[in-house]
Parts: structure tokens; C-alpha cells; sequence
């Protein structure tokens, strides 16, 4: 009984913290997702991050696509300099960055602020980034 009641609790605790960072989310205009660096493909985006670029869901973009095609060309080698950047650092460092793009739906220019961390496997190799991002507004 007592481990039903702290499973109970637990669960409750989690859906609680859960719901709590979705809300931040919301308020914040912050997503997240999962950028595979074998695939260079992103595994993972959240709603928000599919509302900040103005895509469906039915068809992520790759990182190619957004960098050369969300990202304002004279942000493009910036945002991949700091890509790059991540990838050579060691550790668990963690890069915030700005750059500009194009809101796919409105075709509006917005600013967005990106915090990109590094993703290892249990050996210490590198195998994705992961980022929370969000959407600063039109200029």
C-alpha cells in the first residue's frame, strides 16, 4: 500500500511539473528539439517550435533546410560557425545565441534566441545537440 501511495504521488508530482513547464513554455515563446548529428536530422521539436517557424508538423525540416532556408542569409554562417563551435568544445558547455529568421507563415523576420547544449552517449561521444529556442519577435 505504502508503495502505491508514493508511485501515486510520484506520478502526480511529475504530471504536476510537467504541466508547469509546458505553462513556461507557453508564456516564454520557448521550444525545444533535438538536433541528430549522424543523421543531421532533428529527432525532436516541440509544438512551440513548429508555431515559432510557422511549419506543419507533417514536415520537419532538416538542418540543411532551416539553416538555408529559415535562417536570414546573413545569419547562415553564423549559425553554423556556432554549431560548429559546440561540436569542438568539451564537456557539457552550453552556447546562447541570436540570429534572425523568416517565419515561414507570415514571411515576417524574427529574432530568436537559441541555447544549444551537447548530447553524449555513455562513452563521451558526441551524437546530437539539444536546444531550447525562442522567438523574440518581428523587427
Amino acid at each position: 500500500m505504502a508503495e502505491w501511495v508514493t508511485s501515486k504521488k510520484l506520478q502526480i508530482t511529475s504530471k504536476k511539473n510537467f504541466d508547469e513547464i509546458e505553462l513556461l513554455k507557453n508564456l516564454n515563446s520557448t521550444g525545444t528539439w533535438y538536433l541528430d548529428l549522424t543523421a543531421m536530422n532533428f529527432l525532436e521539436m516541440s509544438e512551440k517550435i513548429y508555431d515559432i517557424y510557422g511549419v506543419g508538423k507533417e514536415t520537419p525540416p532538416g538542418y540543411e533546410d532551416l539553416l538555408f532556408n529559415y535562417v536570414f542569409i546573413e545569419d547562415q554562417f553564423y549559425v553554423e560557425q556556432k554549431r560548429l563551435e559546440i561540436t569542438h568544445l568539451q564537456g557539457s558547455p552550453k552556447i546562447l545565441f541570436e540570429f534572425w529568421f523568416v517565419q515561414q507563415e507570415t514571411e515576417a523576420i524574427h529574432k530568436e534566441r537559441t541555447l544549444v547544449q551537447r548530447v553524449e552517449d555513455e562513452d563521451g561521444n558526441l551524437t546530437g545537440l539539444r536546444g531550447a529556442s525562442k522567438d523574440l519577435g518581428p523587427i
